[in-house]
């Protein structure tokens, strides 16, 4: 799933499921880049938008954002230590 409008309502649904309580869940946003020099205000607007909607579903649900890195031009590898809960993201 590589959407938000999908991909955050099923990942916090798994988490649920799992045993995750919603009041200790916080996310962290990554991605939103224009990857190709010249790439289309449609492309570049893609990205933005899939952002937002992620930012959107997140108020939505009541889910605080506690840090983010998105826009520019830059890819991002998005490292998840899932033991620990510990995320970030760094440039490609």
């Amino acid at each position: 799933m590589r959407f938000a409008d999908v991909a955050i309502p099923e990942l916090l649904r798994r988490m649920l499921e799992m045993g995750a309580k919603r009041e200790r869940i916080t996310a962290k946003v990554f991605g939103g880049a224009a990857l190709h020099r010249g790439e289309s205000e449609y492309a570049s607007s893609l990205g933005a938008g899939n952002v937002e909607a992620a930012r959107r579903i997140l108020a939505s649900e009541l889910i605080t954002v506690v840090a983010q890195d998105t826009g520019g031009q830059r890819g991002r590898k998005v490292i998840f230590h899932t033991d620990e809960g510990i995320v970030w993201a760094k440039p490609v």
